[in-house]
């Protein structure tokens, strides 16, 4: 399996480059990202280049599919966007983060909203799933903007940082998505 190119309105998602290490370091490494994601910290180059290399095998083993988040003008890396395939094959899992400095403008739901859409007509999936931690609530608002129903919450399901955290649960199947789409 190859990683496509997808070109929502504003941004353009594509597979992540030996050249994106420098600017991928830079916005991983910023201390509001990595408290709401399992991104370590600090974040190096090495951190990038190793993260990077592992793309192409695991999207041969069909284990999942990552994206560059960039802005479609200017090619600017603002972060990134995976669909994890989970057994059973139907089930599709998603997790993004973007750089501090591009959120609040909808940007995440852009490119959700296209791997969303890969995901169901392109990869074969029935149901698609996301997860945030209870610190990190405009997360969820991208999840609901994506017609996703809220499952339930993981109570203290997750540590960072020496805080035990609550992970939410949301997913949204086929039929749903189509019934969004046409809506």
């Amino acid at each position: 399996m190859h990683i496509p190119v997808l070109s929502p309105e504003r941004l353009r998602l594509r597979p992540f480059t030996e050249d994106d290490v420098p600017a991928l370091a830079r916005l991983a490494n910023d201390r509001a990202v990595a408290r709401t994601t399992t991104i370590p910290f600090p974040y190096t180059e090495a951190h990038a280049r190793e993260w990077i290399a592992s793309h192409a095998p695991a999207a041969a083993r069909r284990e999942r599919l990552v994206w560059a988040i960039t802005d479609r003008s200017t090619a600017r890396l603002m972060g990134t966007i995976e669909l994890r395939f989970r057994s059973p094959r139907h089930v599709g899992e998603l997790g993004y983060w973007l750089g501090k400095a591009f959120w609040g403008r909808g940007y995440m739901t852009e490119a959700a909203r296209a791997v969303l859409a890969y995901g169901f007509e392109q990869a074969g999936l029935y149901r698609i799933q996301a997860r945030h931690w209870h610190n990190n609530p405009a997360s969820g608002r991208v999840m609901q903007k994506l017609g996703m129903t809220y499952e339930g919450t993981l109570r203290a399901a997750a540590a960072r940082w020496g805080e035990y955290l609550d992970v939410l649960v949301y997913a949204i199947l086929k039929p749903e998505w189509e019934r969004v789409v046409e809506g």
